[in-house]
């Protein structure tokens, strides 16, 4: 007999699964396909101005941001990562457990 609780675990589990795959697939795409999202946004002002490199190595670095944080929620270290964040973030804004 499945216990909801146990039920509830699983299926968290797998919606981190599937939401990290997904991330995954985007951070990659961003990678591979940086020159043409560079062609359909063109340049990022603040980017040239203030940070070294250019538009599209801009773009290739936070898809491989993208990549490592979905690696971290496909492998179960995402909610040691974010969890501080958030409840940092909840207890600035009154949200409470």
């Amino acid at each position: 007999m499945w216990n909801i609780s146990r039920l509830e675990a699983i299926l968290k589990v797998l919606m981190n699964i599937l939401l990290g795959l997904l991330f995954l697939g985007l951070g990659i795409a961003m990678v591979v396909f940086a020159q043409q999202i560079w062609n359909f946004t063109g340049a990022i002002d603040f980017v040239e101005k203030y940070m070294p490199g250019n538009t599209k190595a801009f773009i290739q670095l936070v898809g491989v941001v993208i990549v490592i944080l979905s690696l971290f929620f496909i492998t179960g270290l995402g909610n040691t990562i974010t969890g501080p964040i958030g409840d940092t973030l909840g207890k600035l804004f009154g949200h409470s457990k």
